[in-house]
């Protein structure tokens, strides 16, 4: 470590503005990159989640349609899906 600070300390003033320019540019590189990978993994990790979520309500819905004691009205309301969704689920459950 101490002969790379000498090093830089004999380089011209040239050569150590350019030395500092790649050694920030090397870093600010590795910074985007590494937080590039910290968001892709943070969306990844909510689109799980959200297809999980999704894929619960609609597993909810059939277990309640298969019941035949709530309208369709009220499922859609107790597993937060659209009433249209309910409906193409149960037209799907009678075919």
């Amino acid at each position: 470590m101490v002969s790379k600070l000498l090093a830089k300390l004999s380089l011209s003033r040239k050569n150590w503005a350019y030395q500092l320019s790649a050694e920030k540019w090397e870093r600010d590189w590795t910074s985007r990159w590494h937080t590039g990978i910290d968001d892709a993994r943070e969306e990844g990790f909510a689109q799980g989640i959200s297809q999980g979520e999704r894929k619960r309500a609609l597993e909810d819905a059939q277990r309640l349609l298969a019941l035949h004691v709530l309208t369709n009205e009220q499922i859609a309301q107790t597993v937060a899906l659209s009433l249209e969704e309910v409906q193409a689920l149960s037209l799907k459950m009678e075919s």
